[in-house]
């Protein structure tokens, strides 16, 4: 929890916890779902870039590549948040 409160007052909203990441209040920043930062993890690594969803789309991505076998990644969020998720989630043509 300590982690979340500094990284969230940090304006900092996407956390990892282990293989899962952690997402607070994206209502608040929607330009963290740009074109321009899905471009910028285009093509890198999980592990070499900030905590975010494309950071695990793209994983996702280069683990089916890699294994040539099907990938999954799960949401759940809050009936607050799901409009979010449809409307700015929505570029799954990036990968």
């Amino acid at each position: 929890m300590h982690s979340l409160r500094q990284r969230y007052g940090s304006n900092l909203m996407h956390t990892h916890a282990g293989p899962n990441m952690v997402v607070i209040n994206p209502i608040s920043a929607p330009s963290m779902y740009s074109e321009k930062v899905m471009q910028m993890f285009k093509g890198c690594r999980k592990e070499d870039t900030a905590p975010h969803i494309y950071s695990m789309a793209q994983a996702a991505y280069r683990s089916l590549l890699t294994t040539r076998q099907d990938q999954s990644i799960a949401g759940l969020v809050t009936s607050a948040s799901i409009q979010v998720h449809k409307t700015h989630l929505q570029h799954p043509h990036w990968l």
